[in-house]
């Protein structure tokens, strides 16, 4: 079952009662819970090719939650809204070589690099940012069997 399948089957369950944000933040953390809880963890490393001038970038298909980043050998600092705010306010237009990273809520699964990046670069290259997440191959096949 995907996860939009889950999501309708609990509000069928709950005859429409349920709140849809509410639900879809309960899933999350559920299936980053049953990541968490395999051993080893069901985690794995990806390349995001960056593209200059753009900031935000989806979740690689298998991803549930972005554990840490890096670029050029370095790890990249995970930072809220709220701190890029109150380091710079005008965090959203600066550009150069990734820092940092955010990511958004639950609900839509991007990432967003600060500051924006300057250069395009392949995923190959070293100027790629890696990455590791949480696998959703736990949810798959949790979701499947007979």
């Amino acid at each position: 079952m995907t996860k939009a399948e889950i999501l309708t089957l609990i509000q069928d369950i709950a005859r429409g009662q349920a709140d849809d944000d509410t639900i879809a933040v309960y899933y999350e953390e559920t299936i980053n819970e049953l990541g968490r809880l395999v051993d080893p963890p069901m985690a794995e490393a990806g390349l995001f090719s960056l593209t200059s001038g753009t900031a935000t970038y989806s979740y690689p298909d298998n991803a549930v939650s972005i554990l840490c980043a890096f670029f050029e050998g370095y790890q990249l600092s995970r930072e809220t809204e709220e701190n890029l705010e109150a380091y710079e306010r005008t965090w959203r237009n600066d550009s150069g070589d990734p820092v940092a990273f955010k990511t958004t809520d639950e609900t839509t699964d991007s990432i967003t690099f600060y500051p924006i990046p300057s250069s395009t670069s392949a995923a190959s290259s070293s100027r790629s940012v890696v990455s590791a997440s949480f696998s959703r191959m736990l949810s798959t096949a949790c979701c499947t069997r007979a």
